[in-house]
């Protein structure tokens, strides 16, 4: 999702969304992380040492699944570390409770609901 907690222009693509296959949508669009800002190998194929790479280490704004993902698995982790016996249907309650409803979300996920955090119930 975006700033705004609206479906990211960037997911049109099946993988990214759908009603089947995504439980929860998560903010995956100008999230600022660790980055590379060169390529890793970028002297003839030979990857760079630590030491070589320190001056091309960073942070870049990032878009996507790949920095939405950590968002849902550190709910998750904040989950397990208030009831680490939490089944796996526990966490979808908790997930589902706690999320925040998205316009038409129930066209991009099975809860039609972005991220959101709470205190636990049992």
């Amino acid at each position: 999702t975006d700033k705004d907690g609206r479906l990211a222009d960037e997911s049109n693509w099946k993988s990214n969304y759908g009603k089947q296959s995504v439980f929860i949508c998560a903010p995956g669009v100008d999230v600022f992380v660790a980055a590379m800002l060169q390529p890793l190998a970028p002297k003839g194929g030979q990857p760079l040492s630590l030491e070589e790479s320190k001056p091309y280490s960073g942070y870049a704004f990032s878009k996507g699944t790949s920095v939405a993902q950590p968002f849902v698995m550190g709910a998750i982790a904040l989950l397990l570390g208030q009831d680490i016996e939490m089944t796996l249907d526990n966490i979808k309650e908790q997930l589902d409770r706690c999320g925040k409803p998205m316009e038409n979300g129930e066209q991009f996920s099975i809860t039609g609901k972005t991220l959101g955090l709470c205190p636990i119930t049992k």
